[in-house]
């Protein structure tokens, strides 16, 4: 009857996704044309650049996030709720801090959890009483970002302020799926979005698998509200390696691309791969949560 009973719990999680999820992480592009390439996409249905103001030149189509980004020189706390007031049309959501629990050399923000939470106070919260649902600090995939999140929550008391949880994942779609089923566990009432994955410095058929599996699992996890993925380069420009770039070195759309933004199946997958999708992520997370549950 336990095992019955969680079998049940473990597949809720899991639907068919009405409407695509997907995001573009805004990457400043040196070629200009490339914007119409991600643009013209109906998949595509927000973005965000790191900044609290938007990108020129991005139709109005796509739905622009916000973000305080970190507590850096480069980034000024005391100036975003002014930023955020002069948005048209307001911003439905903001997110916040950039990998606080990731050094400063490798992309992260390296907020201690007493300067992150006092800056939620001050200059967040406030954003969140007048209506702006905020997300919690988009934190990396790893023990080390839950554990800074989980820290973040006790000391702001900001848990059931949060609309959402964010977090970032590089690495493989084994892994993926575990960590997602995780986080949902530990705050089942919150939505996640995905704001940053991807699989670096792996080659093209291992990354076109990646890809096809993990979008299926991400587009269909019932969690999971938005997700983006980082590879908006040309492939001779990518920092992930140039099989995860969403562009050849041309401009035209990679294998990736053209899946991510609705065109074909990415080429690595087998066939029959969209068509189990669901399934084969309803029992990865079946897999992953009866993991936690016989641990527990």
């Amino acid at each position: 009857m336990h095992l019955l009973l969680l079998t049940l719990t473990l597949l809720t999680p899991l639907t068919l996704a009405a409407s695509s999820k997907r995001g573009l992480v805004y990457i400043h592009p040196a070629h200009p044309t490339d914007l119409t390439t991600y643009t013209s996409s109906p998949e595509l249905i927000w973005y965000y650049n790191y900044s609290p103001l938007p990108a020129p030149g991005l139709p109005s189509s796509l739905s622009f996030v916000p973000m305080l980004w970190g507590s850096d020189t480069s980034h000024i706390p005391s100036a975003f709720p002014g930023q955020i007031h002069s948005l048209s049309p307001k911003p439905e959501y903001i997110l916040s801090f950039n990998e606080p629990d990731e050094p400063t050399k490798t992309g992260g923000s390296s907020m201690s959890v007493s300067t992150a939470a006092d800056l939620w106070g001050k200059y967040l919260a406030p954003l969140r009483k007048e209506g702006y649902k905020v997300g919690a600090p988009a934190i990396t995939g790893s023990p080390r970002g839950l554990a800074w999140l989980a820290d973040f929550f006790k000391t702001c008391k900001c848990e059931d302020d949060a609309a959402f949880v964010a977090v970032h994942w590089y690495g493989a779609f084994e892994g993926l799926v575990p960590f997602i089923t995780n986080v949902s566990s530990t705050y089942p009432s919150k939505e996640i979005w995905v704001t940053e994955w991807g699989l670096p410095g792996a080659d093209a058929k291992t990354t076109e698998t990646f890809f096809n599996q993990t979008v299926e699992f991400l587009e269909g996890h019932k969690n999971v509200s938005r997700h983006a993925y980082f590879g908006t380069f040309r492939s001779d420009a990518s920092n992930i390696g140039p099989s995860a770039a969403l562009l050849d070195k041309k401009g035209g759309l990679s294998s990736v691309g053209r899946w991510y933004l609705g065109e074909s199946k990415a080429a690595g997958a087998e066939k029959g791969d969209a068509v189990r999708g669901g399934a084969f992520a309803g029992w990865w997370c079946l897999v992953a949560l009866i993991g936690l549950w016989a641990m527990g």
